[in-house]
């Protein structure tokens, strides 16, 4: 999971006068970059944080549908898909309107497996 502190330009201008770096060393440590990891990197960190600066998450998400029927639709950004019956248990992937992967009567532990192979198309 990435992360990063968001700051306004004012913010961000203060830090680059108050620590004398240039503005890439400031962007640098505030999105945790390990090659301008230092003391100085923590300290740029700490006083956005105390200047109003937002810490930030950049997570990995899919889509999840449960429709009327109580079919579960999986939807990636790369375009494949995952239904799963609620009445037959079976699971389907497909990707580029193709079937990818079939499973019978998924068990909950192999949901994981399948999730990561729909990722990785």
């Amino acid at each position: 999971m990435k992360r990063y502190i968001e700051t306004t330009s004012d913010q961000f201008d203060f830090l680059v006068e108050v620590f004398g770096v240039s503005p890439r060393k400031v962007r640098g440590a505030l999105r945790f970059e390990a090659q301008y990891e230092n003391s100085t990197s923590a300290k740029i960190r700490n006083l956005a944080l105390q200047r109003g600066g937002k810490l930030k998450y950049v997570v990995e998400g899919e889509d999840a549908i449960f429709d009327s029927d109580g079919n579960y639709l999986q939807l990636f950004d790369n375009g494949a898909v995952i239904a799963i019956s609620k009445v037959t248990g079976n699971a389907v992937l497909t990707y580029k309107g193709k079937i990818r992967a079939e499973v019978e009567k998924i068990r909950f532990s192999e949901i994981s497996a399948l999730q990561k192979a729909a990722r990785e198309l």
